[in-house]
């Protein structure tokens, strides 16, 4: 099995093509992916958190 990507999606994000994130060194954000196998219909989807490292620093000051 092979699998791919078939889309992804964000309920923060209207429009990845012109999103830019106001501090661009510190953001997080919300991600679906639609992965299933090449060549079928059929997805699961997978719901991640994007983070810059520096927003992982404000979190969890102290922490190496």
């Amino acid at each position: 099995m092979r699998a791919t990507i078939k889309s992804y999606d964000s309920n923060e994000i209207e429009d990845f093509r012109t999103y830019y994130p106001e501090d661009p060194e510190l953001f997080a954000f919300s991600l679906t992916l639609a992965i299933g196998e090449e060549g079928s219909t059929g997805v699961d989807n997978f719901e991640i958190t994007v983070v810059t490292p520096e927003f992982l620093r404000n979190q969890y000051p102290g922490e190496k």
